[in-house]
């Protein structure tokens, strides 16, 4: 599955970690390291596939069901915070 960030989020990096805001509600959103990698391959477009397989690469000690689960449900997070939104490929 492949995502794109709507017009109406703003996402700021400060110190290698992003601060998301979604301008038609206002909220703000603090992504942890992992969580701005993640963020960071979503914009580079990728799938969850091709982002679980780059984090297992960088962290091997992690399995790709558990980086699969762990994406998945940062994936879910930011999609009710309407942060980003289903993309058909």
């Amino acid at each position: 599955m492949y995502y794109s960030i709507p017009k109406d989020t703003l996402a700021s990096r400060d110190q290698g970690e992003f601060v998301l805001m979604n301008m038609e509600t206002g909220k703000f959103y603090g992504l942890d390291s992992t969580g701005s990698e993640i963020w960071a391959l979503l914009e580079e477009g990728m799938s969850i596939s091709a982002i679980s397989d780059q984090l297992c690469i960088r962290y091997p000690q992690v399995s790709q069901e558990r980086a699969l689960a762990d994406i998945s449900g940062l994936i879910n997070q930011l999609l009710q915070a309407k942060l980003i939104q289903e993309k058909p490929r």
